[in-house]
């Protein structure tokens, strides 16, 4: 049995062609007239549909003008339907495109069929009810139905007295004596090979291929999720309702302090030995905090866009976290000194680089530097 598939074709309008096109759109509706779009000569059409898009505006703000739209679901393969339509219904096909741009005055089977190619729009999805159910077998089964009911319609007083195995075996000797219904009592043919193969292959290979990339997706996911608040809308909006004011000002339409603060870390544990990662983030994570808590709170003496009392502030918090990490990491007690300062020198200095990620960066090459 085929699978199904679907075909898009959008060309634009001719400028002031518009009624004339309708007056041809109502032609081809009509039953019976030669302008009439042949569908039932067409192989396996499902679904087919022709309509005008109105002149609008598109998600990316541009003006659109008025579009000839063809879809059509139809049982594959997709090239006999476009040879089909560019052969059986051509002089229909050519009363309705001659409105549209680009669409040559004269042209033939080659030239519709090229015009369609070029036109022709990639599907985002299509509504399959079952697949592999074609056109031949919904037809089959439609013939069978009524066929059956009329069966049991007539022959209603001799069913009557038999239970429902007795009358299941009449109706298969009925079907099996009809020569245009007893088909329906083999079942249908599979689907394709090569369509088997290309579901098999990608109900297989996408989870094998998810779970390899399952540790790229992972350090990629709080980059995306940082591009969504900054891109999309209703994700800003979540973030500002949800975090209020411990979004700062300049952090509306960039990175957050905490996405600086997942790619020092990143870069502290790949680049720095782990003692030197551990206690530069910590320098980050304390004595930010503490400078920042302290300068709102009894900042008056300023030093470039900070104070004085920030400043101390960071650098007693980072001289605390030394005095506590630096007998756990092993480190000697100059080195880890020296970071603290140079922690607190960054947090202070008006360097163009956020305080998460210079003060890291800073104290960790500092110490490993000195460590040789």
């Amino acid at each position: 049995m085929p699978h199904q598939v679907a075909l898009t074709v959008v060309a634009p309008l001719r400028a002031g062609a518009r009624s004339q096109l309708d007056t041809a759109l109502e032609a081809a509706g009509s039953s019976g007239g030669e302008a009439e779009v042949p569908f039932a000569q067409l192989t396996g059409v499902h679904f087919a549909r022709i309509f005008v898009l109105d002149a609008g505006v598109a998600a990316d703000g541009t003006h659109t003008g008025q579009k000839l739209v063809w879809m059509s679901d139809v049982d594959a393969p997709l090239e006999r339907h476009l040879s089909e339509l560019s052969e059986l219904a051509g002089p229909a096909l050519d009363r309705l495109l001659c409105h549209c741009e680009d669409y040559p005055d004269a042209t033939d089977a080659g030239g519709r069929r090229a015009y369609l190619d070029a036109h022709m729009v990639s599907a985002a999805a299509a509504y399959v009810n079952t697949v592999g159910l074609g056109l031949e077998q919904v037809l089959l089964e439609h013939r069978l139905r009524e066929a059956i009911e009329e069966y049991l319609d007539d022959h209603r007083d001799q069913l009557s007295g038999l239970d429902s195995v007795a009358i299941r075996e009449e109706i298969r000797r009925f079907v099996a004596g009809d020569e245009t219904l007893s088909h329906a009592l083999a079942p249908p043919a599979p689907l394709e090979p090569g369509f088997r193969l290309r579901e098999i292959a990608h109900m297989v290979l996408i989870p094998v291929l998810l779970v390899l990339l399952l540790p790229l997706i992972l350090v990629a996911l709080p980059f995306f999720a940082i591009l969504l608040r900054i891109h999309e809308r209703r994700v800003r909006t979540f973030f500002r309702q949800f975090f209020g004011e411990m979004i700062r000002e300049h952090e509306r339409m960039s990175l957050l302090g905490s996405s600086y603060l997942l790619l020092a870390a990143l870069i502290a544990i790949e680049v720095f030995p782990q003692p030197v990662a551990a206690v530069a983030l910590g320098y980050t994570v304390l004595g930010d905090a503490m400078g920042a808590l302290v300068g709102r709170a009894w900042g008056r003496h300023r030093i470039f866009n900070k104070s004085w009392e920030g400043a101390g502030g960071c650098l007693v918090a980072c001289l605390a976290w030394a005095a506590f990490a630096t007998p756990i990491a092993g480190l000697p007690w100059p080195v880890t000194i020296a970071g603290a300062v140079a922690a607190t020198l960054v947090e202070a200095l008006p360097i163009p680089l956020d305080d998460n990620l210079g003060i890291t960066l800073a104290a960790g090459y500092t110490m490993k530097l000195l460590l040789g």
